[in-house]
């Protein structure tokens, strides 16, 4: 098989994501499916564990089902070759996708619901890196030269702290380890060497915290 550069799984299913291959494997070890799908990044599991999303390199997002395994959708098409990292994330009811995607001079925040509406927040001059969910939805970005951490609620950011380029720098590149599962290729290609990245998580939301 090709070089996992990510994987995601959860106590049924694994997906590992190998360029321009999705393979899904039962929790046996079974090869359930393999799908082509080009410049594939990285995969998030929905929280009822009945589906999954894949971002690919050129902002490509695809959605999948397990039982049956098939692809469900493509929720947006690939129309740029991203200069930084974009984050995806379920909400915690499943019912939402949230996607950071290129827009104009800055990002948008897509939410894509199960019953295909799509929400789409506008965010000029800003480029967001991540999103995640920890009780609330939690950014990454850059305004400019400037680096932060921030809230996402609604259609707009708050709670916005500015942090420095070396914690920004440290925060991004974990997180992009992080969204692949921390595979060998992951780890080695975004983490400083010896970084026990086991002992030290780090979250979007921590970042807000600290004085």
């Amino acid at each position: 098989m090709s070089i996992i550069y990510s994987s995601a799984l959860n106590e049924n299913y694994t997906v590992c994501c190998a360029g321009q291959l999705v393979y899904v494997y039962e929790k046996s070890g079974r090869e359930l499916a393999r799908f082509p799908v080009k410049n594939a990044a990285f995969a998030v599991i929905s929280p009822e564990g009945d589906s999954f999303a894949v971002k690919t390199a050129d902002g490509e997002v695809c959605m999948f089902s397990f039982e049956p395994a098939e692809q469900t959708a493509i929720l947006t098409s690939g129309a740029y070759e991203a200069e930084y990292e974009t984050g995806m994330c379920f909400s915690p009811d499943g019912k939402a996708l949230y996607s950071v995607e290129a827009e104009g001079e800055g990002s948008a925040i897509s939410v894509y619901y199960q019953n295909g509406r799509k929400e789409n927040c506008s965010l000029d001059g800003v480029q967001l890196t991540h999103i995640e969910y920890k009780n609330g939805f939690f950014v990454l970005g850059k305004e400019g030269e400037s680096c932060f951490a921030a809230r996402f609620e609604s259609d707009r950011l708050t709670d916005v702290k500015y942090i420095s380029a070396e914690k920004y720098e440290l925060c991004y590149n974990y997180k992009r380890a992080q969204v692949r599962g921390f595979t060998v290729t992951a780890v080695e290609s975004f983490l400083p060497q010896n970084f026990d990245y086991e002992n030290n998580e780090l979250s979007i939301s921590s970042l807000l915290k600290e004085g």
